[in-house]
């Protein structure tokens, strides 16, 4: 199996017990054994780091894309309320005006 470089913690405890085991394994197999499986079982969890690490840069992504959605959804609801208050204010005002015209045309 090819020797593959581990980072972190984890890492650093792989490489110290399989380079222990192989060297004991030369002597004792079941050691070996158990080096290989360690390695192997290491792999597997740097692959699932490697997955996770991707899902939450995707995650990470779809934060931002979902931000910016609703930045622009505020925007343009603020947009909407003040366009329909300066209709509200213009027909107020176009039906204060019908009021005083009516009234005077009463008088």
């Amino acid at each position: 199996a090819a020797k593959k470089e581990r980072r972190g913690f984890w890492g650093f405890l792989g490489e110290l017990g399989r380079d222990f085991g192989n060297a004991v394994g030369s002597v004792i197999p079941p050691v070996k054994l158990c080096a290989e499986l360690c390695e192997k079982g290491l792999n597997l969890m740097e692959d699932n780091i490697e997955k996770w690490e991707h899902n939450v840069r995707l995650l990470e992504r779809m934060l931002e894309i979902y931000s910016n959605q609703a930045k622009a959804s505020v925007e343009l609801l603020e947009g909407a309320w003040e366009s329909v208050k300066k209709m509200l204010h213009f027909y107020t005002d176009k039906h204060q005006e019908f009021i005083r015209r009516l009234k005077q045309a009463s008088d």
